[in-house]
């Protein structure tokens, strides 16, 4: 149980293939980024005043919770700096910024090499959700789950491994904006692995007053080998269902799909299936791995919807597709019969380059600070946008509006997420941040 009007993240285990709750700790952990003996880590942490008194304001007003990371430097004597913000979640809504003047707070065991203390990096994580009731499982990988995942490599070599992902449990269960905290031999992509185990994960989600809430779990996942085998050419790998696709179902698909029974009732399911891709990039030998609630038609809707993804089939994709399936989730939220874009978190697969920000905005104004603009999109088949807007922009009047929009058409989403959302016929909000230079100094006034 969370302390009231404290900040939680809960660490739930999921080792020999078994999971359970670890209770709710202060909102930090560390991961060491460099080679050692003995990786950096955490021995204490902000206090939960501290991490109250740092929670962006309008976040805080709004009841909004998220979290950020940062990557420091973690001298020999355990003094952490030089910390640079690497993830933020919601984007642009000022955990990062938040997550920075806490860096004093943390007291770190330095990374050790042949038994000495050595420097090296550390990554810090904070959140900021709260919640009186944990996530807990509905459903947790198998033995078979982690094999169908397990690094090809490493696995003929008969090389075990370990990765840690740290994940936000959404309102309906169902984990996204995994990622990798900490992975042993990086080298065999145990943390890839670990990643594309999350559509096997169903959680019942945290609450805060009865009501389902956003909240944070940390999962260490270890994959054994029994030693070398020999692997058989056919066997396949799963990959991750967040990706552009060259087709995907759109939101009035899965509302179409929507089973009758649970559409009256104004209920939500999820269901996850095990596909194999056919050779012209279509889906084939669906089956069902999950369905919450079962026997509710989520899993049917599914299977029909999984007719209409399509997979990019170039010459250069062709070696990966012979030993690819997918573990495909879908998630069906009753909001979405409102006309509702229940958007994920989506990826971007393109982004803007720097040389495409600095032609957008080479005849704005210059020396005026920081620019920040806010952009509302709709998502087209293939992860392009079109019809953006500006829906905000500081300093406002000066031209910075039209000029992020001119770079709208450089950035590429996924067309389905992890949480087995669609993104196409939704909205997705592009924030866009531009330094222009710091404004000159005011003359002096006259005497």
């Amino acid at each position: 149980m969370q302390r009231d009007g404290g900040v939680s993240l809960v660490r739930m285990a999921l080792g020999s293939f078994a999971a359970a709750a670890a209770g709710a700790v202060m909102g930090f952990a560390a991961s060491s980024a460099l080679a050692a003996d003995t990786v950096a880590h955490t021995t204490a942490g902000p206090s939960d005043e501290a991490w109250m008194k740092a929670w962006p304001a309008k976040a805080k007003a709004d009841g909004l919770g998220g979290r950020a990371a940062m990557r420091c430097k973690a001298s020999a004597a355990g003094v952490v700096s030089d910390c640079v913000v690497i993830h933020e979640y919601p984007s642009a809504a000022g955990f990062g910024q938040a997550l920075l003047p806490l860096a004093p707070d943390f007291r770190v065991a330095p990374a050790t090499h042949d038994g000495k203390p050595v420097d090296s990096e550390v990554v810090l994580i904070g959140d900021w959700f709260v919640f009186d009731k944990a996530a807990d499982w509905l459903r947790k990988p198998t033995a078979q789950d982690l094999l169908a995942v397990f690094p090809r490599e490493a696995y003929a070599k008969g090389r075990s491994g370990a990765a840690t992902i740290e994940c936000v449990v959404g309102l309906q269960g169902a984990l996204f904006d995994c990622f990798v905290v900490s992975e042993e031999h990086p080298e065999d992509h145990f943390g890839a692995a670990a990643l594309a185990l999350t559509p096997q994960f169903l959680m019942r989600p945290a609450s805060r007053g009865g009501k389902p809430v956003l909240s944070l779990v940390r999962i260490p996942v270890a994959f054994k080998s029994m030693g070398p085998v020999q692997l058989d050419p056919d066997a396949r790998q799963a990959v991750s269902p967040a990706r552009v696709w060259d087709a995907a179902p759109s939101y009035a698909d899965v509302v179409a799909a929507y089973p009758a029974k649970a559409k009256a009732a104004r209920t939500g399911g999820r269901a996850t299936l095990f596909c194999d891709v056919f050779a012209d990039g279509h889906l084939t030998n669906c089956t069902t791995v999950t369905e919450q609630p079962f026997g509710g038609g989520f899993a049917s809707a599914a299977r029909r919807l999984a007719e209409k993804f399509r997979i990019d089939t170039s010459v250069a994709n062709q070696k990966a597709l012979r030993h690819t399936n997918l573990q495909l989730p879908f998630t069906f939220d009753p909001s979405m019969l409102d006309g509702k874009a229940v958007v994920g978190r989506p990826l971007w697969a393109d982004l803007p380059s720097d040389d495409d920000v600095l032609a957008a905005f080479a005849t704005a104004p210059k020396n005026v600070g920081t620019v920040r603009v806010l952009l509302a999109c709709a998502v087209q088949q293939g992860g392009w946008v079109s019809g953006c807007a500006v829906q905000s922009e500081t300093p406002p009047g000066k031209g910075f509006g039209p000029a992020a929009l001119a770079l709208s058409a450089k950035f590429k989403v996924n067309t389905w997420t992890n949480e087995g959302l669609p993104v196409v016929g939704g909205e997705v909000n592009i924030p866009i941040r531009f330094e222009t230079g710091e404004p000159a100094a005011a003359a002096p006034a006259k005497p």
